[in-house]
């Protein structure tokens, strides 16, 4: 029921002007009634300029006069498709129309035939060169450009203008030229896939009108299982006895009729045996006072996935869907269909919530964010803590419990027994681990007092079977101490697999060979790897490419100011003394040389006894390796208190570290005179 006829109409125009020419064109134009003397003297400026023309021919000034532009269009053109509405045409601001430059300069018609040429014919041959080049011209502009792109276009290209309420909000993109444009519709693509840019544009232009109706606080889900197979015409059984059908569509008695209950803004979940097949929001609802044999439900469509289910749903007719229901986990719980649901909950939650309240994070897969992600910094700044956080709520669906004790018993009970795998499972990689170890490798093994030799599964090829095996649930590895391990080798011809695009069910899905066991293998979408990586061994520019190209990077400091670590532990203000450490750190040394602020947390440090242990045991150590024992710069760090002694009288000088037993380590003013630019002084000294 929503009027895309223009769609063709343009097609067919665009081809008409291509066909034309740069001689063609000004002819053809001139047989166009453009109404008003002033709109023929602004076309005359475009002399052979297709943007021109098109973009004048769309401009908005009445339905009336467009009409009348239309027609003489299709006469000039000999268009075979039906006139189509001239509101439900895409148009133009009259005044950004004109790709000359308004008198600034010449026009560009070799390269502005050579865009028109490309965008209607070979879109995907658009390159940044082309794009840009057009960009520059006087007066063109983003809004302006991708307009009329979409115009020549509109199964190719999305306009910028009119977008600001959901797109950019969902991929906080900055859009000023070619690559960025691009990346702004790839992300448009993953939310709404398998819909046209037509679809998708006239979607967010009505949420994007005022009081548009369109995904309400009071957003209802509906679900209809044609009962269809494949890819044949929805249908049910009887359709032609009236009172069968109705009674389908009615539910039980006592409850509201969920096709006349559908308003603008619900939205209708469209399932087909034992696949999702699409998302709709409801534009209007041709039911709504009751059975019409004709009527529909005019939907936008937000997701033409037609996904296979891990769990087939309940078979409805007709009905409601709240978010408990079989059909809404059924969807939400498939790849291809959560993205779109999370988008959806945002924008109802958003017309729910006063501004100060809502979630401005950009959408990820599924709320679970990206598939591969290594998390770096300095040492003891919480990165294994917080890689075990990631997965339980990666796999808890974004259900986490925030006390510690609670993410880690979580964790146990996700971890593998008795040889199975769990959905959670932890390596750490060094220097001796190898492709054996992590995908699969010949073993040797004494069986009935003789070698034998059989096939071992690693740890990541066994949980890539079991997230194959269930694909309704979440998979996560953690990769301890990733950059430890020799990447080449542990991974080999695999680390391709793991890319998102890559991955079992992707467009561009790849499979390997595996060398000992001759079997097939892909990454499921379902599994994530999350690494950790100490900065102070081996910073990311040292990683090797391919890994730094398939993993997001985040980066975790120490946080001094973290509620965890003590401003009084005996008269001595923890936070204080971390900072100021750190800041001569990063002065004498590098920023990737921190001391983490898990050194220093509550549930380790308690009292003086526990600093001074923590500090003798760990915190100079550290500043020893940090520094290969250059004394003079971990005396620096410390302030030249008492920690790092210097014999009297030495020629060269002589450093040691204060004795194990000495009550300096326990001294309030050992560790007061770090961060208040006084020097401690050892007792008895």
């Amino acid at each position: 029921m929503i009027d895309y006829s223009w769609v063709p109409w343009l097609g067919e125009l665009v081809r008409k002007i291509a066909a034309a020419g740069r001689d063609g064109l000004p002819v053809k134009a001139g047989r166009v009634d453009w109404v008003t003397k002033e709109s023929s003297r602004r076309v005359s400026k475009y002399g052979d300029d297709p943007f021109s023309f098109i973009c004048s021919l769309c401009a908005d000034a009445g339905s009336e006069n467009l009409t009348k532009r239309l027609k003489t269009a299709a006469a000039a053109f000999s268009i075979d498709q039906g006139l189509p509405d001239p509101r439900a045409m895409p148009t133009m601001n009259p005044r950004s129309t004109l790709f000359d430059g308004k008198g600034v300069g010449k026009p560009v018609p070799d390269v502005l035939w050579e865009l028109f040429r490309t965008a209607a014919a070979h879109p995907a041959a658009l390159d940044e060169r082309l794009f840009n080049q057009v960009l520059r011209i006087h007066d063109v502009g983003m809004n302006k450009l991708t307009q009329a792109l979409f115009i020549i276009n509109p199964s190719a290209f999305l306009p910028r203008q009119h977008r600001k309420s959901i797109l950019d909000d969902q991929f906080n993109r900055k859009v000023d030229e070619w690559n960025e444009y691009k990346a702004w519709m790839e992300s448009a693509h993953r939310i709404f896939p398998g819909c046209a840019p037509y679809e998708i544009n006239e979607f967010v232009y009505d949420y994007s009108k005022p009081n548009g109706g369109l995904l309400r606080r009071d957003t209802n889900y509906f679900c209809v299982n044609s009962e269809s197979i494949e890819s044949t015409v929805d249908h049910w059984p009887d359709f032609d006895k009236l009172n069968a059908v109705w009674t389908d569509f009615r539910g039980p008695a006592g409850r509201p009729d969920p096709l006349t209950a559908v308003k603008k803004g619900d939205v209708i979940l469209v399932a087909s045996s034992k696949s999702g097949r699409a998302i709709g929001v409801v534009q209007d609802n041709g039911y709504k006072n009751g059975w019409q044999k004709d009527a529909r439900i005019s939907v936008y469509w937000i997701n033409k996935s037609n996904a296979r289910f891990a769990r087939e749903p309940a078979q409805v007719a007709f009905d409601f869907a709240d978010k408990k229901s079989e059909t809404y986990q059924a969807f939400s719980n498939t790849i291809e269909f959560a993205d779109t649901l999370a988008l959806v909950t945002k924008l109802t939650d958003k017309a729910a919530a006063p501004a100060s309240e809502l979630r401005t994070a950009p959408l990820s897969r599924r709320d679970a964010g990206p598939l591969n992600r290594i998390l770096y910094g300095p040492p003891g700044t919480g990165k294994t803590y917080e890689a075990v956080r990631e997965a339980v709520k990666i796999v808890d669906e974004g259900k986490l419990a925030e006390e510690p004790s609670a993410v880690k018993s979580r964790f146990n009970e996700l971890r593998g027994r008795d040889g199975q795998v769990g959905q959670v499972e932890f390596v750490t990689f060094h220097q001796n681990y190898a492709y054996e170890d992590f995908i699969e490798g010949i073993r040797p093994r004494v069986k009935e007092k003789e070698l034998a030799y059989e096939l071992h599964e690693g740890i990541f090829k066994k949980l890539a079977k079991a997230a194959k095996a269930e694909d309704g649930k979440r998979f996560v590895l953690i990769i301890d101490e990733i950059n430890r391990g020799n990447i080449a080798k542990i991974f080999g011809e695999l680390i391709t697999l793991i890319e998102d695009s890559k991955r079992l069910g992707r467009k561009d899905e790849m499979q390997a060979t595996l060398p000992y066991s001759g079997d097939p293998f892909g990454v499921p979408e379902n599994l994530y790897l999350i690494g950790t990586m100490n900065t102070a061994d081996r910073g990311i520019a040292l990683l090797d490419m391919a890994l730094r190209r398939r993993f997001e990077f985040h980066e975790q400091m120490p946080d001094a100011t973290h509620v965890s670590v003590s401003k009084n532990i005996g008269g001595v203000d923890c936070q204080k003394l971390l900072t100021t450490m750190n800041e001569r750190i990063v002065e004498h040394l590098d920023r990737d040389h921190q001391i983490g602020h898990t050194y220093l947390m509550k549930t380790k440090v308690e009292t003086l006894n526990d600093l001074g242990r923590v500090f003798r045991t760990e915190i100079v150590p550290l500043l020893q390796e940090y520094f290969y024992d250059n004394w003079e710069k971990m005396r620096l760090v410390l302030n030249e208190n008492c920690f790092i002694t210097k014999k009297p009288g030495s020629d060269p000088p002589v450093f040691d570290v204060l004795q194990n037993d000495d009550p300096g380590w326990h001294t309030p003013d050992s560790y007061t005179a770090i961060y208040k630019g006084k020097s401690g002084k050892a007792a008895g000294a």
